[in-house]
């Protein structure tokens, strides 16, 4: 399964949420991700809590009984709300953005707040034809209305008069939100976005509990570092999604929302000032590692670890420990990626603290979010541009190899890393990354799920380091700059 799951991320819209679920008028791999999802699928709409299906079979659906939890009826436009209020129920619309198998994200209408902030923040940079067909829809939903041809919800009340996404009510009383379904794989998590400053994550699967719990401790890590809580959000609490008539119970976190576009979208739409938020944020990572160092030598164990790692890939020993032995930890994001920022141009806000380490190796920060950002600026946007445009701004090869080189060394300085050993430090930080994939499919089998991932560009990066006889131990092209 890759994220099979999404085919029924529409449930996350109900303003209550159900055990038993009926679906009518829907492809069948919709009802099999309910299941996957710990829902209950039943045939009888008498027995069913909510219910998922089109405008074509909505009547059919009502023809049982009223669903406690709401009723989430899919079609296109208008089609959605007018099938409601001919059946005399009151309604909310949605417009569903599509992704791959299921919505990438659900903006409500008659809500200027939510749709400012997913359509015009969120979704609105990618390029200028989504950004134009988002502003248009923006205007059209601030008004109420649902733009024609494309796909849209509308979501009946609950039964207590509920009307708003249950899961916008997790850390507060529900209200309005846009909710988000990013990520590759069913481990992904939902958010809800709510304009009053606070973020929800819902985990999808009741039995994958790793995403919340991670989250919580690198809420906590970040939490405790002076340097690292001036640019991570606040923690805003924790609990469980669940319904009194049992059905899957899913664990959430809340936190401070972060003001801004996306760091991917800044790099790839904004103009001088993108370097100087790049060494800002550089700065920030240098006095972050400076104020969380371990003790002497308390990284050689995690170097040896990956030395073994890079003898079994490589056939020989082209991992160099020299100049390692006094080496220190420090506190680590550990996917500092683009993505992971979100930026007004001047300040700045790291997300996802879920795979933080207090433990984590120096240089490795950096380098990742260095190699992403200058791959955004410089135009590389598929898996296959990023990890070639990675592997040449390491090898001296582009004009933004200069600013890579003269910011690891500054770090390096800083933290009294010999420069003989930076090499070594970055071919450890791409083997560690390396690990990621790996650790995410067995986190899905440990929750009995099977998905297919494709390995990112910093997952081969590792690798393809190794067998370059430019990069491997020595880096070449930054060995001789310096």
């Amino acid at each position: 399964m890759g994220d099979r799951l999404r085919s029924a991320d529409v449930r996350f819209l109900l303003p209550a949420w159900p055990a038993r679920v009926r679906v009518a008028g829907l492809d069948a791999h919709v009802a099999r991700a309910l299941l996957t999802a710990g829902h209950e699928v039943v045939a009888d709409h008498a027995q069913a809590d909510a219910a998922l299906c089109t405008t074509g079979t909505l009547r059919e659906v009502l023809r049982a009984g009223p669903h406690p939890c709401g009723v989430v009826v899919q079609g296109t436009g208008s089609g959605p709300l007018r099938a409601l209020a001919r059946a005399g129920l009151q309604g909310r619309g949605w417009l569903l953005l599509a992704g791959d198998g299921g919505p990438s994200v659900a903006v409500p209408a008659r809500s200027e707040q939510a749709s400012r902030a997913a359509l015009l923040a969120y979704a609105g940079r990618q390029d200028l034809t989504k950004a134009v067909r988002n502003r248009l829809a923006h205007r059209a939903l601030v008004a109420g209305l649902l733009p024609p041809r494309q796909w849209t919800a509308a979501v009946s009340e609950a039964a207590d008069g509920a009307s708003w996404p249950a899961v916008s009510g997790c850390a507060g009383d529900p209200g309005p939100a846009f909710l988000a379904f990013p990520g590759r794989d069913a481990l992904s998590r939902v958010v809800a976005v709510l304009p009053a400053g606070r973020v929800v994550k819902l985990t999808r699967l009741p039995h994958a509990d790793d995403s919340a719990t991670a989250d919580l401790a690198g809420m906590l890590l970040a939490a405790g570092s002076p340097v690292a809580r001036l640019h991570a959000p606040r923690s805003l609490g924790h609990g469980r999604l669940a319904s009194p008539q049992g059905g899957p119970s899913l664990p959430w976190t809340s936190e401070t929302l972060g003001v801004g576009e996306s760091l991917t979208a800044h790099l790839q739409t904004r103009g001088g000032e993108r370097i100087s938020l790049l060494k800002a944020i550089a700065r920030w990572l240098r006095d972050l590692a400076l104020s969380t160092t371990g003790p002497a030598g308390s990284l050689r164990p995690l170097l040896d670890g990956l030395r073994q790692e890079s003898d079994a890939v490589s056939g020989e020993i082209p991992f160099r420990l020299d100049s390692t032995e006094e080496l220190a930890t420090v506190l680590s994001h550990d996917d500092l990626g683009c993505w992971n920022v979100v930026t007004d141009g001047k300040d700045w806000t790291v997300l996802d603290w879920e795979g933080a380490r207090a433990a984590g190796l120096p240089l490795a920060d950096l380098l990742y979010l260095l190699t992403d950002a200058l791959g955004q600026r410089d135009g590389a946007r598929s898996d296959d541009e990023r990890l070639s445009h990675a592997l040449r701004l390491h090898r001296g090869e582009l004009p933004a190899s200069a600013l890579l080189f003269a910011l690891v060394r500054e770090h390096a300085l800083a933290l009294r890393i010999p420069i003989a050993a930076v090499p070594t430090l970055a071919l450890a930080c791409w083997l560690w990354h390396g690990r990621g994939t790996e650790q995410r499919l067995a986190t899905a089998h440990a929750a009995g799920i099977e998905i297919v991932l494709p390995l990112p560009p910093a997952a081969q990066l590792g690798r393809a380091w190794l067998l370059d006889p430019e990069l491997r131990s020595t880096w070449e092209a930054f060995s001789r700059t310096y």
